[in-house]
């Protein structure tokens, strides 16, 4: 049986959806994505019939909540790596993006299936996010579960603000300073990320239920 936290959100952009595809690939960084590290291309090719797929790796900051420290190690390791695959189907103007965690899985397994769609109107797009948050540590699983998911929630809800604010074109300024102030510890984040991109990459694994 499955026990994983599921929950779903979504929301609606006032763009077509060649341009939220387009503004997808320009989402970092802006004011609600700080958190985020770096982002590099591992792979990337055309499939049939046109469709582009992309596989990404991401890393991000995930510092624990204050009572999470008192109970796991205190030096974990607050930078997580994230693996992104994407496919964008022109002919069915369709975007699908899957994304799972490959550090600390154990602990706490996030996978999030996001599906960019046009609706009825050509010039509003939806912008849909599902989320399942697993975790198998003995003695914390419903805990865990249920923080996983509310901060998944969270999490989903600033996405998209930052999705927003790019795609609105007001968030220039403060990506500028964002860039200014992060340069020497993205510099940093994105050296060690790149070394471990291989390893991490082939580690990956099949989200099941959800494949492309």
């Amino acid at each position: 049986m499955d026990l994983s936290k599921y929950a779903a959100l979504s929301d609606f952009l006032s763009n077509s959806w060649s341009d939220v595809v387009s503004g997808f690939w320009k989402k970092y960084p802006n004011p609600y994505s700080t958190h985020v590290l770096t982002e590099d291309v591992l792979e990337r090719k055309l499939l049939a019939n046109g469709r582009l797929y992309t596989r990404r790796l991401l890393s991000k900051t995930n510092p624990l909540p204050a009572w999470g420290s008192m109970v796991f190690k205190s030096n974990m390791k607050s930078m997580v790596h994230i693996v992104e695959e994407s496919v964008v189907d022109p002919a069915e103007q369709k975007m699908t993006v899957y994304t799972w965690n490959t550090s600390y899985v154990n602990m706490m397994d996030v996978q999030e299936r996001l599906t960019i769609a046009p609706t009825s109107d050509p010039s509003v797009t939806e912008v849909r996010r599902e989320g399942w948050v697993d975790s198998s540590l003995t003695g914390f699983r419903r805990v865990l579960r249920q923080f996983g998911i509310t901060r998944w929630r969270s999490n989903a809800k600033k996405a998209f603000l930052g999705y927003q604010t790019v795609m609105n074109g007001a968030g220039d300024s403060s990506n500028r300073h964002i860039k200014e102030r992060a340069m020497d510890s993205i510099k940093e984040a994105k050296d060690k990320a790149k070394l471990k991109a291989i390893n991490i990459a082939s580690m990956t694994k099949i989200v099941t239920d959800k494949s492309l």
